[in-house]
């Protein structure tokens, strides 16, 4: 079984190896730089996946998951959807999380099915902060990243400096 990094979902160890050999491949800091702003970005945008939760023509509640929101409002209310609402239509969007991966989307859905009917929107909802404060986190990470490495390359410069005076 593969380690997962937290801020790394989506990558296995393969993606790492290879963002190592690219980044110490460079000459210039700058590259790496961009080599590792690549790599976080495609964190962030592996981040595709919703939880959802619509209400039956029977006034019951269906929590699902999908990566495309309205096909599959479209395929539940054509009979294409899910087994539980083909005989339920038509069926109406209560509400959606935020953007997520797979994984977590697949926890939170797991999560609103054990929740009584009524509280199955907040439980839901409640999961957006957390999202806007991950995401918060890993900006903050970065930003504490590129103060380290100006750093380094503010030392390099001044080592550069100090061998062409002589």
């Amino acid at each position: 079984m593969e380690k997962r990094v937290q801020g790394f979902e989506g990558f296995n160890s393969k993606d790492f190896i290879s963002a190592f050999n690219i980044i110490s491949r460079h000459t210039y800091p700058a590259q790496g730089v961009r080599a590792y702003l690549v790599i976080k970005l495609k964190c962030l945008t592996n981040k595709k996946w919703v939880v959802y939760l619509i209400r039956c023509s029977d006034e019951s509640l269906y929590c699902g998951i999908t990566n495309n929101l309205k096909n599959r409002l479209i395929a539940h209310n054509s009979g294409r959807g899910a087994k539980y609402t083909r005989s339920r239509r038509p069926v109406e969007l209560v509400g959606a999380s935020s953007a997520m991966t797979k994984s977590d989307a697949l926890k939170l859905e797991y999560r609103v099915k054990q929740v009584p009917a009524d509280n199955k929107y907040y439980e839901l909802i409640k999961d957006k902060d957390k999202m806007a404060m991950d995401l918060n986190k890993i900006l903050k990470a970065i930003n504490k990243d590129f103060k380290a490495l100006a750093k380094k390359v503010d030392k390099i410069i001044g080592a550069v400096g100090k061998l062409t005076s002589l």
